[in-house]
């Protein structure tokens, strides 16, 4: 049996920026091939490297620098004017380890064991 056409839609690439996280210069580049190439829109992993302020700037990575607003901001301007729409990638329920290994945030694990899974009913959750 022959497998369903791929359906239509918007060609997107998931920039994990996470662990790894590549320089602003190479991420321009990335952009322009991306561009040559269709790409319509980048599903953006920014996790420990999203520049967060107040009591949640204890989320950013520690191994190096995360990005600063300015650089978010200049990603997007890349981005928008190689006629690329920007999704931040947002984790929930799931996936939350990055969230969840603070020591300051263990109230809110689903269960005291689960690194990765934040528990809804709690009210500071959502």
């Amino acid at each position: 049996m022959a497998c369903p056409p791929w359906p239509k839609g918007k060609r997107l690439v998931h920039l994990d920026l996470k662990g790894a996280p590549p320089r602003m210069e190479y991420l321009q580049k990335l952009i322009q091939v991306f561009s040559r190439l269709g790409v319509e829109g980048l599903l953006v992993e920014y996790e420990d490297m999203f520049p967060y302020g107040g009591a949640l700037q204890l989320l950013q990575a520690t191994a190096q620098p995360a990005y600063s607003r300015e650089e978010v901001l200049v990603l997007q301007d890349w981005a928008g004017s190689a006629g690329m729409e920007v999704i931040p990638l947002v984790q929930t329920f799931g996936h939350m380890e990055f969230v969840l290994k603070h020591p300051q945030m263990l109230r809110l694990r689903e269960a005291p064991h689960c690194l990765g899974t934040l528990n809804p009913h709690q009210e500071e959750a959502p």
